[in-house]
């Protein structure tokens, strides 16, 4: 009884932790596009004239 308690909440912390590390992640990787996104945006011509299309695209 007290084991099958255990194993449930050591399940269910790590379904909790699975989800908060796919959360987290997800949240790092629109930050990060957000921030390259706005800085791209924001660069000046010169930038697109040195540097090739598929270097910035890629």
């Amino acid at each position: 009884s007290v084991l099958c308690i255990f194993a449930a909440v050591s399940s269910l912390l790590t379904l909790v932790r699975a989800f908060s590390f796919s959360y987290g992640g997800l949240r790092a990787t629109v930050q990060v596009h957000n921030k390259l996104l706005k800085k791209l945006i924001h660069a000046p011509i010169c930038f697109f004239e040195q540097n090739p299309t598929g270097r910035i695209i890629n």
